[in-house]
C-alpha cells in the first residue's frame, strides 16, 4: 500500500528547494547565524510597522506618538543585530595557500 502522505510524481527535495528559492527567509545551508537573525528581525519589524493595531498598542505602551514610534522601528531596521561580525579566516583557505607558496619555491 503507498504512503498516503506522499504525493505521486513530486519529491520532498523539489518542494524544500521551491520553497527556499520562493522565501528567502527561510535560509539554507550558507546563511549564517547573523544573517538569519537579521532577516528574523527585520521581518518582525516590518510587521509591527505595517500592522497599525500592533504599532498604536506599542505607541501606547511607549508612552509616544504613532510616527515617532514608526521611525523608531524603521531605524531598527538598519542594523537590528548590531554590527556584523568580522568575517573569519577559512583555515583549508591558508593551509593551500602555504602549500602553494612551498611549491613555488
Amino acid at each position: 500500500m503507498a504512503d498516503p502522505f506522499v504525493r505521486p510524481g513530486g519529491s520532498f527535495a523539489a518542494q524544500i528547494e521551491h520553497l527556499i528559492t520562493r522565501y528567502p527567509g527561510t535560509g539554507n545551508v550558507d546563511v549564517t547565524k547573523y544573517e538569519w537573525a537579521t532577516s528574523h528581525y527585520r521581518d518582525t519589524l516590518s510587521t509591527m510597522v505595517t500592522h497599525y493595531d500592533v504599532l498604536s498598542g506599542m505607541a501606547v505602551i511607549e508612552n509616544e506618538s504613532i510616527a515617532r514610534t514608526r521611525l523608531k522601528l524603521l531605524e531598527k531596521m538598519r542594523q537590528p543585530c548590531g554590527k556584523p561580525p568580522a568575517p573569519e579566516e577559512d583555515e583549508d583557505a591558508n593551509e593551500m595557500a602555504a602549500v602553494k607558496e612551498e611549491r613555488a619555491e
